[in-house]
């Protein structure tokens, strides 16, 4: 019997049947009201399929005739995509009947062109970015990234341009539709794939215009994909063969916008993408990409030492030597001793160590980086480590050059070719101006790196020279002098701004006192506390200082580095949480036992301050 299956007992609901007995029959039969319904339903939808499609083909042929000067409401946004699928579609369908006869399609491709352009108008409307989601745009992009005409590949990528952009002072509604739509274009078409796939095909040497100009675009999407999305779209790059490309891009010799925009997105993935500053470190060899470059860092080094003995010839050129700097700053940040075993082996101490006595524009960013690098407790398996190798390359005589003011310290010279240098008759010396704030930053970075040698060389497992080497170089007559100097003068700072902002939170005040210069008190302080506790010599010029203050100021530092915020919960967080927190530890057992050294001795209580 059709509809029926027998069955003895009730054995559970089944979709579409009632378990009954009818004429002597017991078991499943079809439920006839049940399927009445769905066919009520059926043809509902049927009519009013048919009643929306009537609408669309009228809405059409209205969009045809009317042209849209602004969209003010869903209506007029879904005329605009309606238009612009029809567009698509005839096209596809003129390509498809004529592929061999190209005149029979030229015109379609041309209305085609213009109505990608008139779709950057959505670009002011960001309200309705998920009306036009709902109706199919990250598809319909999607597939006409990979559409044959290069012109129009070129405008899908201006109009994502345009579409993903963040304005100043955007507001957070509009924010967020901007979020939901990258969201969907991540998550309907894989996005970053067709990017990806699209930038290897534009990364050929050739100086095609529109191939640059799609390049940019591209990099473009990539920029506004991090910047609203963050770790989650960092990390989706870092897995494509985007990151190999753009180091490539950086390695040419020729400069160009792309390879700053190349450098920059660069920076934006290591700060983002924990992934990223993995395979640049550990050298990521399966990749079907077919690239020479088989490690990352190699790469960001080579890039550097090009600018060791050359100056930038303008603003572009300076960004884009900021921009590997900041690479590796973010990588030493994310994996610290991971980055700065492979550093160490790939000589990056000593090309830092050389970029900073040249004292070109490259010296600053050198100094940084030997600041954070110094700064991370060294593996184990790490031999020498970074202070050691800093030491072997001669980098004591130039830190302490720079301390005084000199080599790597110095604004660097203007060379005649840089945009910045003024023609004249003056045989003057020409130099990179600073800021009050850069000068303090390269304050502390010098800073930095001295304390850092000082933590080294108080550890038991430092070599006998490093103490001895580091101990001569602070009792020479101007080291001692110029360490006061840089205190007093962070000490009176921090007093200016105090009386110029009263009535701060605990937290703003905190802020307002490392800005004018606490940072630079705390190292300053530290290298004069570590140099009287080690050396007899320094001891008596300190002890005469009247420095009554620095154990209150050591103490304080001690403290402020075992404040540790509240633990990760990501397992390489938890890591590299652990590793900063060994090394704040280490440091703050060194600063509370000179602290309490240093008091004794201005008391007159201690004879020996062997620690």
């Amino acid at each position: 019997m059709d509809g029926f299956e027998a069955a003895a007992t009730f054995e559970g609901r089944r979709e579409g049947y009632v378990f009954t007995t009818r004429n002597g029959f017991t078991g499943y039969f079809i439920d006839m009201h049940n399927q009445a319904q769905k066919r009520r339903k059926l043809n509902a939808s049927a009519e009013e399929t048919e009643t929306q499609k009537k609408k669309i083909d009228v809405l059409l042929a209205h969009s045809e005739t009317t042209e849209i000067n602004e969209l003010k409401d869903a209506q007029s946004v879904k005329l605009l995509m309606l238009n612009f699928e029809k567009k698509v579609t005839a096209n596809a369908r003129l390509r498809i009947k004529y592929s061999d006869e190209p005149l029979k399609f030229v015109e379609s491709e041309l209305d085609l062109n213009d109505a990608i352009k008139e779709m950057q108008k959505l670009a002011t409307v960001p309200e309705f970015y998920p009306e036009v989601v709902r109706l199919g745009i990250t598809n319909t992009l999607a597939t006409l990234l990979e559409h044959e005409n290069s012109d129009i590949r070129s405008s899908i990528l201006n109009l994502l341009n345009e579409l993903t952009d963040i304005e100043e002072n955007i507001k957070d509604e509009a924010f967020e539709n901007i979020r939901y739509f990258l969201q969907a274009w991540l998550s309907e078409v894989s996005g970053i794939e067709l990017l990806a796939n699209l930038v290897r095909n534009l990364s050929s040497n050739d100086d095609d215009e529109n191939k640059e100009q799609q390049f940019y675009d591209c990099l473009a999407i990539l920029e506004h994909l991090i910047e609203i999305l963050g770790s989650s779209a960092a990390d989706a790059i870092a897995e494509t063969n985007l990151p190999q490309i753009l180091l490539t891009r950086i390695q040419n010799k020729q400069f160009d916008y792309n390879k700053l925009y190349s450098s920059e997105i660069l920076a934006l993935l290591a700060k983002y993408s924990l992934l990223f500053c993995q395979w640049l470190v550990h050298a990521k060899k399966e990749s079907s990409f077919d690239s020479q470059i088989k490690n990352g860092m190699d790469a960001i080094l080579q890039a550097c030492n090009v600018y060791r003995k050359r100056s930038p010839s303008d603003e572009s050129e300076e960004e884009y030597i900021q921009n590997l700097f900041d690479i590796l700053a973010s990588v030493f940040d994310q994996i610290p001793r991971q980055a700065v075993s492979t550093f160490i082996q790939g000589e990056g101490i000593d090309l830092m160590c050389r970029c900073a006595r040249e004292g070109k524009y490259a010296a600053t960013g050198a100094l940084k980086i030997l600041d954070i690098a110094l700064a991370v407790l060294s593996p184990l398996e790490c031999s020498p480590c970074a202070a050691e190798k800093f030491i072997q390359c001669e980098g004591l005589r130039m830190i302490f050059r720079a301390l005084l003011g000199k080599g790597a310290a110095r604004p660097p010279k203007l060379d005649s070719n840089s945009t910045k240098f003024v023609q004249n008759s003056s045989k003057k010396i020409q130099r990179v101006k600073r800021t009050s704030d850069e000068a303090r930053a390269i304050e502390e970075y010098i800073l930095g790196l001295i304390a850092s040698l000082c933590f080294y060389a108080a550890e038991s497992e430092a070599r006998h020279e490093a103490p001895k080497r580091l101990l001569a170089k602070l009792s020479e007559p101007d080291k001692l002098p110029r360490l006061f100097d840089l205190l007093q003068n962070s000490r009176d700072s921090i007093e200016y701004e105090r009386r110029q902002n009263l009535h701060l939170s605990e937290l703003a005040s905190y802020a307002r006192d490392l800005r004018a210069g606490g940072h630079a008190l705390r190292l300053a302080a530290t290298i004069i506390t570590f140099a009287a506790v080690h050396s007899p010599k320094c001891r008596q010029l300190i002890t005469s200082q009247h420095l009554d203050f620095l154990p209150h100021v050591l103490s304080n530092y001690a403290d402020d580095l075992l404040d540790f915020g509240p633990d990760e919960e990501n397992e390489d967080r938890k890591e590299k949480d652990h590793m900063a927190r060994e090394e704040a530890t280490r440091r703050a057992t060194f600063l509370k036992n000179w602290a309490a050294a240093i008091a004794g001795l201005s008391n007159h209580a201690a004879t020996s301050l062997d620690v």
